[in-house]
């Protein structure tokens, strides 16, 4: 499919993802190294000056230096993991990838989103350096020193999500497909369709488990790094959005704009976790009352069907900390909500 291949290219260019067809190759391990080693010294770089900076007080600096660390763990983490420790993971998930698209029904739909997620890419990249541009007006050489490193890194990171956005995808149109087939077969459900539906459902949750190798830490750091990014522009709205000059609303603006990227490109890949997962339960769910619609075949073959599914079922880790599903999402508003709350009286009672 040409329009997945345009994007693991484009991928591919930012060191988050191997090729689509040639294994890592000694120049990219070279190019890899220099830009990690790069960005980790411009980024400590940034974040000594920031914690030196005596404008900020103390919870200020704390949330600065979490949030930058995070970045530069997200940055350097990921692909590093593509061209050295974690390369065997990374080609079987491509290979894997392949062979699903080269047998899905829906690669119209598939291409149609990898378009989406193309226009993505390209679209918070003009965002990000019209966001950069604006802060070097207002901030002047000191912003491009110290600071203009954030701006890359912030595309890589929404770079990154809306990758993850696509695999997602194109593992919940998979399950859908499973659904399909044993809803629309039971009538006239024989052995082999079940058979199939097990090995397809299998091969998945062998997907599922390389997915969770390649992207647990990954996802667990961007997740991470979201809740810290919105608990530091609200610190920062709630401190400046009172005073009045034209320049700080606009400084406001346009933290609150990268936000709003940062926390779409997050959950969006929650929702697709979640989607997958709901999927798999819906299959499961219909395997239980197969007995009742179908008499086709022995019970103890339905409730070999069954086990097989519930053996199987899909879950998605961030680092084995917590699952990745819709509560997720709870928990992300209930952490800034009171963290608001905390910075609310904080500031009061200044």
């Amino acid at each position: 499919m040409n329009t997945l291949k345009i994007f693991f290219v484009i991928e591919n260019l930012l060191s988050l993802m191997p090729s689509y067809h040639h294994p890592v190759t000694r120049f990219q391990k070279i190019a890899t190294c220099l830009v990690v080693t790069l960005n980790f010294v411009i980024t400590m770089v940034s974040i000594k000056v920031t914690v030196d900076d005596p404008q900020y007080n103390f919870h200020k600096k704390v949330l600065f230096f979490l949030s930058d660390t995070n970045l530069l763990i997200v940055t350097c983490y990921t692909p590093l993991s593509v061209v050295f420790w974690n390369r065997d993971n990374w080609q079987k998930l491509i290979d894997n990838l392949k062979f699903i698209v080269s047998i899905s029904n829906d690669c119209s739909k598939i291409s149609r989103y990898v378009q989406i997620a193309i226009a993505r890419l390209f679209l918070e990249l003009v965002m990000v350096l019209l966001v950069c541009a604006y802060w070097t007006k207002v901030y002047g050489l000191h912003f491009v020193k110290y600071y203009s490193i954030h701006c890359f890194q912030y595309w890589l990171v929404y770079s990154y999500s809306i990758f993850v956005d696509v695999i997602l995808y194109i593992l919940s149109l998979q399950y859908k497909c499973l659904n399909n087939t044993l809803s629309t077969s039971i009538s006239t459900l024989c052995d082999n369709t079940l058979n199939k539906i097990e090995q397809n459902y299998c091969f998945l949750k062998e997907f599922v488990d390389i997915f969770n190798e390649v992207f647990q830490w990954i996802t667990a750091l961007i997740i991470c790094y979201t809740v810290l990014y919105m608990l530091h522009t609200l610190d920062f709205v709630v401190a400046n959005l009172l005073q009045l000059e034209y320049y700080m609303e606009m400084i406001v603006l346009v933290d609150v704009l990268l936000v709003v990227i940062t926390v779409i490109g997050t959950l969006v890949v929650i929702l697709w976790c979640d989607s997958i997962l709901t999927e798999a339960g819906k299959l499961v769910r219909e395997s239980y009352g197969l007995q009742r619609k179908c008499r086709l075949l022995p019970e103890a073959r339905f409730e070999r069907f069954t086990k097989i599914l519930q053996q199987n079922f899909p879950s998605f880790s961030a680092a084995g900390f917590f699952e990745i599903k819709k509560s997720t999402c709870l928990g992300i508003i209930n952490t800034v909500t009171t963290f608001f709350i905390v910075a609310v009286q904080f500031r009061t009672s200044e």
